[in-house]
């Protein structure tokens, strides 16, 4: 795992500990932290500085699939093939919770703004919706036709979108309060990896698959603002 420098791309730190690939990346939101996923199972919390591992957890019993740190910064939330959610201390690794559980792999997770509320998705095509301070569930959305890829919570934490995979490349924007689905959106043609609201909460970036190589901008009614193409296939 490396960290760059966004102002000349240059190679900050290298920081290697994990036995099989890494598999998911976040900072803490003070950038002093980062926690990282893999497909061993484990999760790790890095002094960002320093590039030093501070904590090893196992997390899970198959690959991790998401990690995300929670607002505030003193949580950490795994996802994984093992199909459940969980909550760790940031300071120490120590458990604290488990948000629910799924039928299948969970592929996404998103945690909302204001930090009340926990978003997770996979392959059982749902999309649960729980709040952080207890895990009680809040919605369970029936999602793409597909697995679901990607989420993001709006920066208001009132509305959700949800990507799909190959099968289902859709976005569709959820109203989180009665779990009405307010648009669906034809974003790409080989599914959705990646969603991000712009800050006003007017705009999605949704970012296709290693072959398709593009970012497309859509407003919330699904009028396609522009793109992104980032690369060039290889065939």
């Amino acid at each position: 795992m490396k960290i760059w420098s966004t102002t000349n791309w240059a190679c900050l730190q290298t920081l290697a500990g994990h036995t099989h690939g890494v598999s998911s990346v976040a900072f803490s939101p003070n950038g002093q932290k980062i926690v990282s996923g893999s497909v061993d199972g484990t999760v790790k919390i890095w002094n960002q500085e320093g590039g030093n591992c501070l904590v090893t957890i196992p997390a899970h019993t198959l690959p991790v699939t998401a990690t995300v740190f929670s607002t505030d910064g003193t949580l950490v939330i795994s996802s994984s093939d093992d199909g459940t959610v969980r909550l760790w201390s940031a300071a120490d690794g120590s458990a604290v919770g488990t948000l629910g559980g799924q039928n299948y792999f969970i592929g996404a997770v998103a945690i909302s703004p204001d930090g009340m509320l926990c978003a997770s998705a996979g392959g059982d095509e749902t999309i649960q919706v729980r709040k952080t301070s207890d895990g009680s569930l809040v919605q369970t959305l029936v999602a793409n036709t597909n697995y679901v890829s990607s989420l993001a919570f709006s920066p208001d934490s009132g509305r959700l979108a949800s990507g799909g995979g190959p099968l289902d490349p859709t976005i569709k924007i959820w109203q989180i309060s009665n779990g009405t689905s307010l648009n669906t959106i034809p974003a790409t043609t080989n599914g959705v990896m990646a969603l991000a609201w712009s800050p006003d909460g007017l705009t999605l970036a949704a970012g296709g698959d290693s072959v398709e190589q593009k970012i497309t901008f859509w407003s919330t009614n699904g009028t396609l603002q522009g793109f992104l193409q980032i690369g060039r296939a290889h065939v």
